[in-house]
């Protein structure tokens, strides 16, 4: 074999070579885009209220990191909105207008008013940290805390920018501003119970219930009483 054919041999076999590897690129990186395309899909019919954004990493490579990333702040989010909702199915709360609560704390009800006091500041407290705490910006720069390369940020990005998340995020802060008022309206309302029961301890137990001897006490008891009734789920 002379030296040009040799030569035009090698080269082949690079350019041969060259294009396999790029193809293997390729390849690989259409698995990973789409392996985290349908992990998006996935998140995104998830619900803040009640579900787990901590799934397993599917995607390789870059495309791993960015999901990685994307995972922990969607999760993080999640546990801390449960967190502050989990107020809802606070048993003290749920049970301050019973018999055994009424015999227990009457005439001053003290304790259970200091109760919803704390309970209703810290409920507020918590859910003031997390209505600040979730901006877009704060949502973009996530991806900053981990030690990912210039692909892995741009992949993050675009998939923010390419899904609904972040607006599953706004919708889901729109959705707390609601859970807060029906929340606080229903802490307010047994509050409101208490309190007029306290200053007007002239009632009687009688088969597990509250009676006045006076209508228009009796009436105003029952109108309290009405608007305690939970307003959310």
């Amino acid at each position: 074999m002379s030296n040009g054919r040799k030569l035009l041999f090698v080269i082949s076999f690079l350019i041969i070579d060259l294009l396999l590897i790029g193809s293997i690129l390729i390849m690989r990186d259409f698995t990973g885009k789409n392996l985290l395309k349908n992990e998006v899909n996935a998140l995104i019919e998830l619900d803040f209220k009640k579900d787990k954004y901590n799934t397993e990493i599917k995607s390789i490579g870059s495309y791993a990191v960015a999901e990685e990333a994307l995972k922990k702040y969607l999760d993080d989010y999640a546990v801390e909105v449960q967190n502050v909702l989990r107020v809802r199915y606070d048993q003290r709360l749920n049970n301050m207008l019973t018999i055994d609560n009424y015999n227990e704390e009457a005439p001053f009800y003290t304790d259970s008013l200091n109760y919803l006091d704390n309970l209703r500041n810290n409920f507020n407290y918590n859910i003031d940290i997390l209505m600040e705490r979730v901006s877009e910006e704060a949502i973009y720069n996530h991806i900053n805390n981990y030690d990912a390369d210039k692909d892995s940020v741009n992949i993050y990005n675009n998939i923010l920018i390419e899904s609904n998340l972040v607006k599953k995020i706004e919708d889901n802060q729109n959705d707390l501003i609601k859970k807060r008022i029906e929340i606080n309206s229903y802490i307010d309302s047994i509050y409101d119970v208490l309190v007029f029961l306290r200053d007007n301890p002239y009632y009687s137990v009688i088969s597990e219930k509250i009676v006045f001897s006076d209508e228009g006490m009796q009436n105003k008891y029952y109108e309290l009483i009405s608007k305690t009734k939970r307003i959310y789920e």
